[in-house]
């Protein structure tokens, strides 16, 4: 359902927290080996957050067919909690990688 930029995206995201939360910095490399992500393409992923491409002023091809769907996905990410996902990797009930 999601593209495979996004899986990368969000297992990058959940390892860096995993690994941060008590300080620990990660680099790019054990970021891809912690994935199974090539390094090349988990940098390119990681340089590309935070960018806009796409807002109501100037919207994209698909603007209005995916509304509902990111309102949606932001309500969700604006309430779960990283550390739940957290948890559930700590007792190895998740896996960052396939």
């Amino acid at each position: 359902m999601l593209s495979k930029t996004c899986e990368y995206a969000i297992r990058a995201m959940m390892f860096i927290a995993q690994k941060s939360k008590d300080g620990e910095k990660v680099g790019m490399k054990a970021i891809a080996k912690g994935t199974g992500s090539p390094e090349h393409f988990i940098a390119k992923i990681l340089q590309e957050l935070g960018l806009e491409h796409c807002s109501e002023k100037k919207p994209c091809s698909l603007h209005d067919e995916f509304k509902g769907i990111r309102e949606k996905i932001k309500i969700m990410l604006q309430t779960a909690k990283v550390g739940e996902f957290d948890e559930r990797l700590d007792l190895g009930l998740r896996s960052l990688k396939r």
